[in-house]
């Protein structure tokens, strides 16, 4: 139990400090090479964030524990949109400004695929069909984020930095640690927290909205917390 406990706060601090260092080389990197800050944030923190989740759903699917893998993502969707959206909101300085058409667009389709699991799970289960659905839904995502040149690029009130070859990989290199040391630190909160479930014989689908969903949704919600107090409001969103 003591070991656990340990794993837990160890963990929970990796997250906070490494939350920072990814925030700091996002930003230069995305100075350096001239994309626009919201593009790059995509591919780095929502698809860096996404592996927790993804591992939880794959494991429970070859576990034959379902419940599991749905709880996650209830209790991921609703931290997120509302506990992660609101301390981002609270200790930001001036709120949330999100004047990019982009940014708002994509809100407003987080919302739409954030209840349709739910609403698919209404006929008593989610089948291959609605899977087959949800990936449709995210392609056509990726698709309407590129069709347009202009998204990749961003104004900085800063202006552009000159690229630079050897910072540009350091900030890479820092970046892509942060991202581990992320994934790492969910990793163990998620671990620890299961074995605290278990133990007090708490059942799965609690333990997924309450238990891996919190510790899923852990780095999102410190990534954005980071990037409201630097003042890059298209991150939170």
């Amino acid at each position: 139990m003591i070991t656990h406990i340990f794993v837990f706060v160890l963990s929970f601090s990796i997250l906070i400090y490494s939350s920072k260092w990814l925030v700091k080389s996002l930003a230069r990197v995305a100075r350096l090479l001239g994309w626009k800050e919201f593009v790059v944030a995509f591919f780095t923190m929502a698809l860096a964030s996404s592996i927790p989740n993804l591992s939880v759903g794959i494991s429970s699917a070859l576990h034959n524990i379902p419940s599991l893998a749905f709880g996650e993502i209830v209790g991921n969707n609703i931290i997120d949109l509302t506990l992660g959206v609101a301390l981002a909101v609270i200790i930001s300085k001036r709120g949330l400004r999100l004047p990019s058409q982009t940014v708002q667009t994509s809100g407003l389709f987080t919302i739409f695929v954030a209840v349709l699991p739910p609403l698919m799970a209404f006929d008593g289960g989610i089948g291959r069909g609605d899977g087959t659905i949800l990936i449709l839904v995210f392609l056509i995502y990726i698709f309407w984020l590129f069709s347009k040149k202009d998204r990749f690029s961003k104004i900085y009130n800063r202006g552009a930095k000159k690229f630079r070859l050897k910072k540009f990989f350091k900030n890479l290199f820092i970046m892509l640690a942060a991202v581990f040391l992320l994934i790492a630190a969910a990793e163990g909160i998620v671990q620890s927290a299961i074995y605290f479930s278990e133990s007090l014989n708490i059942p799965l689908v609690l333990i997924g909205i309450l238990v891996v969903g919190i510790g899923n949704a852990l780095p999102e919600i410190f990534f954005g917390v980071q990037a409201a107090r630097k003042g890059e409001d298209w991150v939170v969103i």
